[in-house]
């Protein structure tokens, strides 16, 4: 199953979910979600997925902004969990405003909030955005270049995995944030390998162009495709 969250009306110019049950929130006239989710946007959308959502399925975020979201999903999870997480940033950075929920805090809120998870391993994050983690020398938080640079085999732990496309190269498509390098090759790879070795339990993706940027978008619809394929035939309800 697929659910979509359609903020941008990104995937109205998309295609790839219609081979697959989905089921398309549309919150594209909600307000206060945009990079940072307020208090009564984040009730609205708790409420919304508790309501007719389910955490083991493929979750779409749309653009980065919205990246978030996997806040409000892992809410969802009531049992000791590893998070995965591919991204070009740690998206571990508090924001000047406080404790708000943001695109850029979120897997911070996790470490401190979120007792059930047990190790936070960030794949493909920028070496300038860890060098000014505040946790990157917690042994909870784990980056690495590959999945494969990581030691799991004594954590055989239940999975949540996260993807923002940012963490792909640009001669793959062009995101809405900075990009890092990872081939698309490389990350299906991975993902692969991870669907055929864990107990995956719910997994999202966000990161889509532009809403104007036509041609990528498209491109972005290919790959939302190779995902989809990937998650859809081995998440379970937990």
């Amino acid at each position: 199953m697929l659910y979509l969250h359609n903020f941008t009306e990104v995937y109205e110019k998309q295609d790839f979910y219609k081979n697959f049950d989905y089921k398309i929130f549309e919150n594209k006239k909600l307000s206060g979600v945009r990079g940072y989710m307020d208090e009564e946007s984040g009730k609205y959308l708790l409420d919304e997925i508790k309501n007719t959502g389910e955490l083991s399925a493929l979750h779409f975020l749309d653009s980065g902004n919205y990246h978030h979201l996997s806040r409000l999903y892992i809410d969802l999870i009531k049992h000791p969990f590893n998070l995965v997480v591919y991204d070009n940033h740690t998206d571990m950075q508090f924001s000047a405003f406080g404790n708000i929920l943001s695109c850029g805090s979120w897997i911070a809120d996790i470490y401190e909030n979120c007792e059930n998870v047990r190790n936070i391993i960030i794949i493909g994050a920028n070496e300038k955005y860890i060098k000014d983690c505040e946790f990157k020398n917690n042994d909870k938080i784990i980056f690495a270049c590959s999945i494969f640079d990581v030691n799991m085999a004594e954590n055989n732990l239940p999975i949540y995995i996260s993807v923002d496309k940012d963490v792909l190269s640009k001669e793959e498509f062009v995101s809405d944030w900075d990009q890092g390098k990872m081939s698309l090759a490389t990350l299906t790879e991975e993902l692969h390998y991870l669907a055929g070795h864990y107990n995956i339990i719910g997994a999202d993706v966000c990161g889509e162009p532009f809403i104007g940027d036509d041609y990528n978008i498209g491109l972005s619809n290919n790959i939302n495709k190779e995902l989809a394929n990937i998650f859809v035939d081995i998440l379970y309800e937990i």
